[in-house]
């Protein structure tokens, strides 16, 4: 068994079998330079018929809050703002770009970190790295890829429990492109907090 802690959370314990460690593989190591962003985890869930479940997880520390436009940048201006004698008319204005482009790029950056963690295990299980062909773990490669089951799975350790609600139909529609390709239903696509986390069993 083997756990790993991504985000400030232990998750696991696993049968190390049955986890592929994408964001420390070989093949992710070679690209990574390119700008490539992956995921933390791929996790294999044995069912019934040769059916299977696979995991892919990304873990967060926190989020911006997705009910209001609160963000770091807000704290930042609030507290120039509050020094400021006379202030510049156009601030606020300022702060809600840099605030849009900060959430902007937090679930961009999940986006892709979903779609690449995908795109990757797909070319490794259909060989295209002949090199790194170890990297994939045995009962990975073994499994007929029409009896998968792929889930989306996004935890953010500080999320307050309402925002998940939000948050969640942000990250679906976010996902929307991959689950219509893939023929995914909306309930592949899972947001969790370290609580719901720890109902799942994903974490200890």
């Amino acid at each position: 068994m083997i756990t790993i802690t991504e985000s400030k959370m232990t998750f696991g314990p696993y049968q190390e079998s049955h986890l592929f460690k994408i964001e420390s593989s070989k093949t992710y190591k070679n690209i990574k330079h390119e700008g490539v962003k992956i995921a933390e985890f791929l996790l294999l869930k044995e069912k019934e018929h040769s059916k299977c479940d696979i995991l892919i997880v990304e873990a967060k520390e926190n989020t911006p809050n997705p009910t209001s436009c609160r963000t770091l940048h807000d704290i930042k201006f609030e507290a120039i703002e509050k020094e400021m004698t006379g202030g510049f008319e156009n601030l606020k204005a300022i702060k809600a770009c840099l605030a849009k482009l900060e959430r902007d790029a937090y679930f961009n950056d999940i986006r892709e970190k979903f779609m690449n963690s995908l795109l990757l295990f797909l070319a490794l299980y259909s060989q295209r790295h002949p090199d790194n062909s170890l990297d994939l773990p045995d009962v990975f490669r073994k499994i007929e890829i029409f009896n998968v089951n792929f889930q989306l799975v996004l935890v953010v350790k500080d999320s307050e429990e309402e925002w998940l609600p939000p948050l969640n139909e942000k990250v679906k529609k976010l996902l929307n492109p991959i689950v219509k390709i893939w023929n995914l239903s909306p309930q592949n696509i899972i947001v969790l907090n370290e609580k719901g986390a720890k109902n799942h069993g994903l974490i200890t």
